[in-house]
């Protein structure tokens, strides 16, 4: 309709039913995407922050684990695990503090411990010492062997999965053993280095007894005496071997080398 002056009156009519029907659909498909989105962004915040909980996790078991005497009072007794146990050796206390006699070790880490918050978390199953690729050579080597933390992400509706979910975090570990193949103490970076100048001159280095034994040196030296004989024996060099400002930096060839301090 147009009115006298010719102006076009739909507007003042309002709309038509088609017409709204129209929009209904299109604001409820924006609706819609929307929604979807929303989901998605959700779904993406969840992940990283049960990403982060996980990281939290590893960190503070690694953390705990570098101490050679948290990972000892951990580890202490049990049997390193042969091919023949694929599921590893339980450790059902958990990860134990650095604590030393008198004071007995405490599990800072149990099974069952929850790292994140609301539906982004992350729940410790259980701990397991698995095999080491290592021929167990009594209290004179050290062994790489794996600690395996198992474990479950809380699913989107807050609910845990079952264990058949149950994930796992391989942490390698350096350890020393018996003859009985059971983990007496674990290594920190300072051993590894010792054992490695032990080998090198043709020793090997006992943790038990903090000696490097079976050293066998030939050749002139300026000690009275052979530096060592026979096995299991240990060679103690005096600090007055070296004159003046100098200090011992090696051995080679049964000859102590001598070299000043900078």
């Amino acid at each position: 309709m147009t009115t006298k002056f010719g102006v076009f009156r739909k507007a003042a009519l309002g709309f038509t039913l088609i017409e709204i029907l129209v929009v209904i659909a299109l604001m409820g498909g924006a609706a819609l995407v929307v929604a979807s989105l929303m989901q998605n962004v959700n779904r993406g915040q969840v992940i990283l922050l049960q990403s982060l909980a996980f990281q939290d996790m590893v960190s503070e078991i690694t953390q705990y684990l570098r101490d050679p005497n948290a990972c000892k009072n951990t580890l202490f007794g049990l049997t390193i695990p042969t091919s023949s146990i694929p599921s590893g050796i339980a450790v059902p206390a958990g990860i134990k503090n650095n604590s030393t006699p008198p004071i007995p070790p405490a599990v800072v880490i149990p099974p069952g411990k929850v790292y994140g918050s609301a539906v982004a978390q992350v729940r410790i199953e259980s701990f397991a010492l698995m095999n080491s690729a290592s021929t167990v050579i009594p209290n004179t080597k050290i062994l790489t062997t794996t600690l395996r933390v198992r474990y479950l992400k809380k699913k989107p509706d807050g609910t845990w999965p079952p264990t058949s979910a149950t994930m796992s975090r391989d942490i390698n570990l350096s350890v020393q053993a018996d003859s009985l193949s059971k983990v007496q103490s674990c290594a920190s970076d300072a051993d590894m280095m010792t054992e490695t100048m032990c080998n090198s001159l043709g020793g090997t280095y006992d943790f038990t007894l903090n000696k490097c034994k079976d050293l066998h040196l030939t050749g002139t030296t300026t000690l009275t005496g052979p530096l060592c004989q026979g096995v299991n024996c240990s060679t103690v060099v005096p600090k007055t071997i070296c004159f003046g400002k100098s200090v011992v930096v090696g051995i080679s060839g049964g000859n102590v080398i001598c070299a000043d301090k900078w």
